[in-house]
């Protein structure tokens, strides 16, 4: 294995030439397990040695456009991934997760497939969007022409930045006020910020997020004021 840091020169170019991988090979894909192998002895002590850094979290990464076939529950392998970084990984998925590019929408019928695209289809990544699920990952769709946005997601999961935060209650939306403040006690206030235009808020989640370039910085906090809908 490569290990792409700030002193290798050309990153995006050998990442992207490390993950072209062709379609000769197997068509029994099996993400989770080669995931799997890749973070364990032995192939962790012989092939990829340093891979896994002490004071990193483990973030992995599958890209597939079938379902996965990997023998063993998915549990199994999320257990194996957790025990990668210790005790703590099981109670802290920013410590431990698993995100996905897959076929992330359930078929209205049997055997068709997720999704569709320029080219070509993909299957239903059942295994992968519940791993995604169980561990507080990310997901998104393989058809999508733009990665991109789940790309710059795991930038900030990984390094531990937040981008998304849960309301208590479910807000009135015209009385919501949320502001940004340079401690965590309210009493210095950098600015207001606005709806639509600062952050956004997602319905489904009951939650105040951040795009990429709208995260504030490691030290400074939010507060969200307004009247329970």
């Amino acid at each position: 294995v490569l290990l792409l840091n700030p002193t290798v020169e050309g990153p995006s170019e050998i990442f992207a030439e490390m993950v072209s991988q062709g379609t000769s090979g197997s068509g029994l894909e099996m993400g989770l397990e080669t995931a799997r192998r890749a973070v364990t002895d032995p192939d962790l002590a012989i092939h990829n040695a340093g891979l896994v850094r002490e004071d990193a979290n483990l973030t992995i990464l599958i890209v597939s456009d079938e379902e996965d076939s990997s023998p063993d529950p998915v549990n199994d392998y999320l257990s194996d991934f957790a025990m990668v970084k210790g005790e703590a990984a099981f109670r802290d998925h920013s410590i431990m997760n698993v995100s996905a590019v897959v076929g992330d929408t359930p078929p209205e019928f049997e055997g068709e497939p997720s999704c569709s695209s320029a080219d070509g289809y993909a299957d239903y990544g059942s295994r992968y969007v519940y791993a995604v699920a169980q561990t507080s990952g990310l997901v998104d769709s393989i058809c999508d022409d733009d990665f991109s946005p789940i790309v710059s997601q795991l930038g900030l999961t990984s390094s531990g930045l937040l981008a998304e935060f849960a309301l208590s209650s479910y807000p009135d939306l015209d009385t919501l006020e949320v502001g940004l403040y340079e401690t965590n006690d309210s009493s210095t206030k950098i600015r207001d910020l606005t709806l639509d235009v600062d952050y956004t808020y997602v319905e489904e989640r009951n939650s105040i997020r951040f795009e990429f370039e709208q995260v504030p910085e490691s030290e400074q906090y939010i507060q969200a004021e307004y009247k329970v809908r």
